[in-house]
């Protein structure tokens, strides 16, 4: 936590702020998990920092793993303190990037001012964040299916010995005898576009083996 030199006004101010501040209301989240919103926080906080001569800034910083948010409690005297949070956002699409922001913006908040949330417990909070990570993963997923899909016909034009050979240099095999059976197993144990991506070029390098061999 970082301050200004001096914060013999603010402090004072801050603690009558967490002795009078009223008790911010939690609403119906997702998957009824319940916790107060951005909006209700800032209802609420608003007017009793107004009412001591503090107001709030909050400044982002965010890139594809993280998002972080300082907020900097500032007095009329000029005197400040800032609080830091962050939360991982990696893997996130821009609809729950947006909650992570407006996640960590009142986390961030009411850190700094040593404020609860009435019904926010650690329990609350995990659900919140395992509900992001769980749609973050049904997004994932849902792009690999759609990658496997696409490559499909693609690794059916190599011959079999090629696609064989490719997929067991990389500690995948099948004991199906017709090609495509064949290939869809190994397109499901090689669950990840890297692998796959990396086997089909393989499978060209092999067939172009091949056929010079025969030649």
């Amino acid at each position: 936590m970082n301050m200004s030199e001096n914060i013999d006004k603010i402090a004072p101010a801050l603690v009558e702020i967490q002795e009078k501040m009223t008790v911010i209301r939690d609403t119906e989240g997702v998957h009824g998990a319940k916790y107060a919103t951005l909006s209700n926080t800032l209802a609420v906080v608003r007017p009793a920092l107004k009412e001591n001569g503090l107001t709030v800034i909050q400044s982002m910083e965010t890139d594809d793993k993280a998002v972080t948010c300082t907020t900097r409690i500032m007095h009329k005297t000029g005197q400040w303190i800032d609080s830091v949070a962050t939360v991982t956002a990696a893997g996130l699409n821009p609809q729950l990037y947006g909650s992570a922001i407006s996640y960590v913006r009142r986390y961030g908040l009411c850190a700094a001012l040593s404020v609860s949330n009435e019904g926010e417990d650690d329990d609350s909070k995990r659900q919140e964040i395992a509900y992001t990570k769980a749609e973050a993963k049904e997004a994932e997923e849902k792009e690999l299916r759609k990658f496997q899909a696409a490559i499909l016909p693609r690794l059916l034009k190599f011959d079999a010995e090629a696609l064989q050979l490719a997929f067991e240099e990389s500690g995948y095999a099948s004991e199906e005898e017709d090609k495509e059976a064949m290939v869809c197993e190994l397109i499901k144990q090689a669950s990840s576009k890297p692998k796959l991506t990396t086997i089909g070029k393989r499978c060209k390098e092999l067939q172009a083996e091949i056929e010079k061999s025969v030649k």
